[in-house]
């Protein structure tokens, strides 16, 4: 079953602009057990801005703000965007 039909495609394409525009921030992680820490706070809010990958660590219900915090992407998540 499709689900594009129930989201716009505007807001489709904005996702897709703003993941795209990561490959620009070089964003280093490094590997801490089975999740990724991103220690930059200002490329981590930039991942779960782009498609609410990761979250901030401590922050149990992140909402769309920078944190002062590193970022923490699970292993699954960091996979996914190496391939992106």
């Amino acid at each position: 079953m499709s689900w594009s039909h129930l989201v716009p495609d505007e807001v489709v394409r904005a996702r897709r602009e703003k993941i795209e525009r990561l490959r620009e921030l070089d964003i280093i992680g490094k590997l801490e057990g089975c999740r990724v820490i991103i220690w930059n706070p200002e490329h981590g809010y930039a991942l779960f801005e782009a498609g609410f990958f990761g979250k901030p660590i401590g922050i149990r219900k992140p909402k769309l703000v920078k944190y002062k915090v590193p970022y923490e992407l699970s292993f699954y998540d960091a996979i996914y965007l190496l391939k992106r």
